[in-house]
């Protein structure tokens, strides 16, 4: 998988197309799931509900703001690949982003 711009990981997936489709259904399903959105507030101060829950005319300020919610997906995107799908050796930078202690522990 190419890495989005902006992206600190990069899903490990050996040109596998199986494994590909796997890791976008996680992040779509993980994207539906409450408990999962408030975990990632948490560990990141970054609330995804905002996005999902504007009315027509708040995101159409938004897109003539220049504030699509780009930024914030990317960081949903790159707390999945280390927290729920486990990719933490596709960290780029040799730092660990939205680790959860307690896992490692």
């Amino acid at each position: 998988m190419i890495p989005i711009e902006g992206m600190k990981t990069v899903p490990q997936f050996h040109d596998d197309d199986i494994m590909m489709g796997a890791f976008v259904g996680l992040v779509r399903f993980a994207l539906r799931e409450k408990e999962i959105i408030d975990r990632f507030k948490a560990d990141t101060g970054i609330d995804l509900s905002k996005l999902v829950s504007k009315s027509p005319i708040e995101k159409m300020i938004d897109t003539a703001c220049g504030h699509n919610g780009r930024m914030e997906i990317i960081s949903f995107v790159d707390w999945v690949n280390v927290n729920l799908w486990g990719e933490e050796s596709g960290v780029n930078d040799d730092t660990p982003i939205f680790i959860d202690e307690r896992r490692e522990a």
